[in-house]
């Protein structure tokens, strides 16, 4: 039973933990799938403004190197030396083999001013070659594909294609990318004095072009063609439908893979990189489970958290389930002590009130049934059957009507009826006011032969109050006190009042009478349950009344007494108002 009780106490932290637990999860969860959502597209937002922050930070770069090429070209084309020595031709032999080593000097000279550049060469338009490489003979361009290619293109200035280096005198040669722009006179803008060439290592660019491939499948570097000049990975689209569909640099597709462009170069190169649909979906995998790992980390410790705080505030209710048992097994001694100051603790309060009044009510309740026992006993003891007397007052009417005395035979006949009303077994202690209004009648004739014209009496009762509880022989001790007491020490003649009235929720009875009064010594000892008359007498009287009025009812102030000496008495009884049906109590005349 001790292992079920504290089985019982746990199941309702433990309840409540779960409930509470459900729905933090419900929370934790809905609010980790929008969290998780939102992380996700954010984190996609992110990794592709990186990748087009890289993107354009190389484009920068290679700009800022085209910047570089073309600002080279523009002083060759304004260095004075350089034309005039090239637009000079009448000198002689020497001379002529002077000035071309003094602009291929010059043009050396500028070959310094960028690190990559390769070489520095002007072919006029009489086929004559000027170069920063001293071991170079004379070069036509035309004869090259890669420039014929360029020629094609119709561009006045611009880059080719990748193309392999004059060997040197060693035989090695190299890749690199050439800037040709036409080279025009100073004095005549219009004369074309040949063309100038910028050759650049393509290692250079290539170093440049070095992105960080981890979230990308390729990248490549286009030429205003849509010509790849530098490839990594690949590319599942072609540059044209890149460009195409791109917007604001930007073209994501439907299967997931991101293109990232940039136009911002010079001579149209375009830089593009795809970013993998795979890769972008494991790094937000990888970031969902590293938010996850920290969402499961705050339920672990909001969930021991819970538990502690919980059964804190589930212990006083514990401590309380337990007096409840307590006090279920009969022991209502118990008292629970809380301090919470809250509505557990006035829960707490309200229950050991309830047990104090409890364990008050089921002593009063045994006392009170003690009552109803006595009662019962003295009810039993009144059914010894008397017919002796009655044969006797019987015998005693019949000799008065033959004595021709019909005062005595009246006298007796009420006796006898007195008698029937008291002493006759019922099956309970209540009887109706009809009933107690005829043992009154009855007792008062009695007593108008005895004390002959000493008082007069009225009774007052509504017809519909006539079926009304009231307890056996509770009007007639009262009304005997009021013959004794009130009437008979009067000078004269008196007058006893009785009325019957409800007063709400109350039937009240009502005896005055208009005789001497009494002093309050007086209506204390009369209001003992059983008092000693001076003739040394018992005398059963109203104070039995009140008693049984509290005992059966409960009513406290069942019976009031008001009296003045020299004026009169009246007595109050007060009992709950009950109406009984009309049927004939069954009952054994004895």
């Amino acid at each position: 039973m001790e292992k079920m009780r504290k089985k019982l106490n746990g199941r309702f932290s433990t309840r409540l933990t779960r409930v509470i637990l459900l729905l933090v999860s419900v929370t934790f969860l809905v609010t980790f799938l929008v969290f998780a959502m939102d992380v996700s597209k954010q984190y996609r937002i992110r990794e592709i403004e990186s990748q087009r922050s890289q993107l354009n930070k190389t484009a920068a770069q290679i700009k800022a190197l085209q910047s570089t090429i073309k600002n080279i070209s523009l002083l060759i084309v304004y260095n004075d030396n350089v034309q005039t020595k090239i637009t000079d031709q009448n000198e002689s032999s020497g001379k002529l083999l002077y000035a071309v080593r003094n602009v291929n000097d010059t043009l050396s000279e500028y070959l310094h001013i960028m690190e990559g550049t390769e070489e520095i060469m002007i072919y006029t338009t009489d086929g004559r070659t000027y170069t920063s490489r001293y071991t170079r003979g004379n070069f036509n361009p035309e004869k090259t594909e890669w420039y014929q290619r360029f020629l094609k293109s119709g561009r006045k200035s611009g880059y080719t294609q990748v193309h392999r280096s004059v060997p040197t005198s060693g035989g090695y040669t190299i890749d690199v990318i050439s800037y040709v722009t036409n080279y025009y006179s100073i004095t005549n803008i219009k004369e074309k004095l040949g063309e100038l060439f910028i050759n650049m290592d393509f290692t250079q660019i290539q170093k440049m072009v070095n992105l960080d491939s981890t979230m990308l499948t390729g990248y490549c570097l286009y030429d205003s063609d849509g010509n790849p000049l530098i490839e990594h990975g690949s590319l599942h689209l072609s540059c044209s439908e890149i460009l195409k569909n791109s917007k604001n640099g930007i073209f994501k597709q439907k299967s997931g893979e991101v293109y990232v462009v940039s136009q911002e170069m010079e001579d149209g190169w375009t830089l593009v990189s795809e970013i993998s649909a795979k890769a972008l979906m494991q790094q937000s995998f990888l970031s969902l489970i590293k938010m996850m790992t920290i969402f499961v980390g705050i339920w672990v410790i909001l969930a021991f958290a819970l538990r502690y705080f919980i059964g804190r505030m589930v212990r006083p209710i514990n401590e309380l389930s337990k007096a409840v048992s307590s006090v279920g097994k009969g022991n209502f001694e118990t008292s629970v002590e809380v301090h919470t100051e809250d509505e557990i603790e006035n829960l707490a309060n309200t229950f050991n009130k309830m047990v104090i009044d409890i364990n008050v009510l089921m002593k009063e309740s045994v006392e009170h049934q003690k009552n109803i026992q006595k009662m019962q006993t003295e009810n039993l003891m009144l059914q010894i059957n008397p017919h002796f007397i009655y044969n006797t007052m019987n015998s005693i009417v019949y000799m008065a009507k033959m004595s021709g005395n019909p005062d005595i035979a009246d006298f007796t006949n009420a006796f006898i009826s007195l008698l029937q009303n008291t002493l006759r077994v019922r099956n309970s202690i209540y009887s109706t006011v009809e009933e107690e209004l005829k043992t009154v009648q009855s007792y008062l004739y009695l007593q108008e032969f005895r004390y002959g014209n000493k008082f007069t009496y009225d009774i007052q009762c509504e017809t519909e109050l006539l079926d009304c509880q009231v307890l056996n022989v509770m009007l007639q001790p009262v009304v005997e006190n009021a013959i004794f007491h009130g009437i008979a020490p009067k000078n004269g003649v008196g007058k006893i009042k009785i009325m019957i009235r409800r007063a709400e929720q109350f039937l009240e009875l009502v005896v005055e009478d208009d005789g001497v009064g009494m002093s309050k010594e007086t209506m204390n000892d009369m209001l003992k349950t059983d008092y000693i008359q001076k003739s040394g007498i018992h005398k059963i009287g109203i104070g039995n009344v009140k008693q049984r009025i509290l005992d059966i009812y409960g009513v406290l102030n069942g019976l009031d007494v008001e009296s003045t000496e020299n004026v009169g008495t009246r007595i109050i009884m007060r009992i709950p108002f009950i109406k009984t049906e009309r049927i004939k109590d069954k009952t054994t005349e004895i």
